[in-house]
């Protein structure tokens, strides 16, 4: 029987959390230490034997009562690592001793974690691939619109200014999203400062007519993937098909680069439109709910 503990954040062994978190192919930059410490009210770490599988657990109190959430910026957590359907129920019944309440997102390898789990829409593309073979895939459209903007004079740059893109996509679509608070965005300017000293944090803009900024990109970086966090367009880049510029010329920058872009989504109508132009590979991850409550606080949150 496997030997299933849940340890403090402060009293983890970073070295080897991390070390299994690099070894298996769903260890993704969420599930890092760093990442997990700077977005986090509080988390816990569960760990199986000598982290031969970890899942971090972040958590929130309210009324008293501990629950598991996922922050904002954080799209995946759930279990990384090797186990078996035995393991995963002792996991699942080590939870349910210190949690009565969670709602959280699961990563991509999480399917059979809970029969209750339900799928959430994530796009990748394999840049280890040519431009040319990548940019074959296009869609009619997505050509047709990447050839309107080559004709508004678009220049495609690197950038170091975060704060700039947090701060307009807050401006842009703050309303639309209001359950990620003002302490979200300054927990998530503290992580990209931190990611910016670790050669980990990438900003891509296109300015029109060499002046005003038109799209940006604000993208994470690990040994695997490029994670899109925060995309913007401004009305008249919505006008020039700027973002299309924008992602094409990413995808051209980082073509064989054996990575994996991660479109972190997404259930929204338009948005996955327009990411299902570049024909990447669907790879769901998992929304897992459970409410133990008492009666009647069980009532109030479903």
């Amino acid at each position: 029987m496997a030997d299933v503990q849940l340890i403090p954040s402060a009293a983890i062994d970073q070295n080897k959390w991390n070390k299994c978190i690099l070894a298996h192919e769903e260890g993704m930059i969420y599930h890092h230490c760093f990442y997990l410490d700077a977005l986090c009210d509080h988390w816990i770490g569960l760990v199986v034997d000598d982290y031969n599988a970890v899942m971090p657990l972040p958590w929130r109190k309210k009324l008293g009562i501990r629950y598991l959430y996922t922050p904002p910026f954080l799209q995946q957590t759930g279990l990384i690592g090797e186990t078996n359907e035995v393991t995963r129920e002792k996991i699942k019944e080590t939870i349910f001793r210190s949690f009565t309440y969670g709602d959280m997102y699961l990563n991509w390898k999480n399917r059979s974690f809970d029969t209750t789990t339900k799928e959430k829409t994530n796009l990748i593309i394999d840049l280890n691939v040519a431009y040319d073979q990548l940019s074959s895939n296009y869609k009619k459209d997505l050509i047709y619109n990447l050839t309107k903007a080559g004709k508004a004079q678009l220049l495609y740059e690197k950038d170091k200014d975060f704060s700039f893109v947090i701060q307009h996509y807050k401006h842009y679509y703050g309303n639309r999203i209001p359950h990620v608070r003002n302490k979200d965005y300054e927990k998530l300017e503290r992580l990209c400062n931190d990611l910016q000293e670790r050669n980990k944090l990438e900003i891509r803009i296109v300015r029109k007519n060499n002046k005003e900024i038109v799209a940006a990109a604000l993208l994470m970086k690990d040994q695997r993937r490029l994670y899109n966090i925060i995309n913007i367009t401004t009305a008249q880049g919505r006008d020039i098909e700027a973002n299309h510029f924008l992602y094409d010329r990413i995808m051209h920058e980082f073509a064989e680069s054996a990575l994996l872009f991660d479109f972190e989504g997404s259930e929204l109508p338009g948005v996955k439109q327009f990411y299902e132009k570049f024909s990447p590979i669907y790879q769901p991850y998992y929304h897992w709910h459970f409410n133990q409550l008492p009666w009647p606080i069980r009532l109030l949150k479903r």
